[in-house]
């Protein structure tokens, strides 16, 4: 499997249950240090508003100034 088939599989299942999202984070957040989980913290602050399809693309573009899966 390639990186977007992981992604993908990984969206799917946590789509399907809130549960298997809070354990996603859980273990994605485990080694990562407080600066990226505060960066973490304000993308899904600013995700907070209205039409959440675009925002949240607009938001990861501008905080990694690309889109994911995208080659830079």
């Amino acid at each position: 499997m390639n990186r977007t088939d992981v992604l993908r599989r990984i969206s799917s299942l946590i789509r399907q249950d809130h549960s298997a999202a809070m354990w996603a984070l859980g273990y994605i957040s485990l080694d990562l240090s407080t600066d990226v989980l505060e960066d973490l913290l304000k993308g899904l602050e600013e995700f907070s508003g209205p039409s959440p399809s675009t925002r949240a693309l607009d938001a990861y573009k501008e905080r990694w100034g690309r889109l994911p899966g995208a080659r830079s």
